[in-house]
């Protein structure tokens, strides 16, 4: 499935709370429950959702679970909400 960033759906602040709550414990699944929600697309696994991120986040690095482009990622989603590059 192709996604478009411009109608991607946007996080609220309840659901940026869960993910940050939850993310210490499990990052990424924290980040894939977020992913799925801006992607609109709850069958998204880790590896495909990583791919449609914007390229200012590694995602070579996000495929290999590296915890600053998982902190990137996670603050990119807290400050936007959404996936729209920045």
């Amino acid at each position: 499935m192709s996604h478009s960033l411009a109608c991607m759906a946007r996080l609220s602040k309840r659901q940026v709370e869960q993910m940050t709550a939850a993310y210490d414990a499990d990052p990424i699944s924290a980040l894939l429950h977020a992913l799925k929600i801006v992607l609109d697309n709850k069958d998204i696994e880790w590896l495909d959702a990583v791919l449609l991120v914007p390229p200012h986040l590694s995602h070579d690095a996000l495929r290999r679970a590296e915890t600053p482009a998982l902190d990137q990622l996670l603050t990119h989603l807290i400050e936007y909400r959404h996936l729209e590059q920045a």
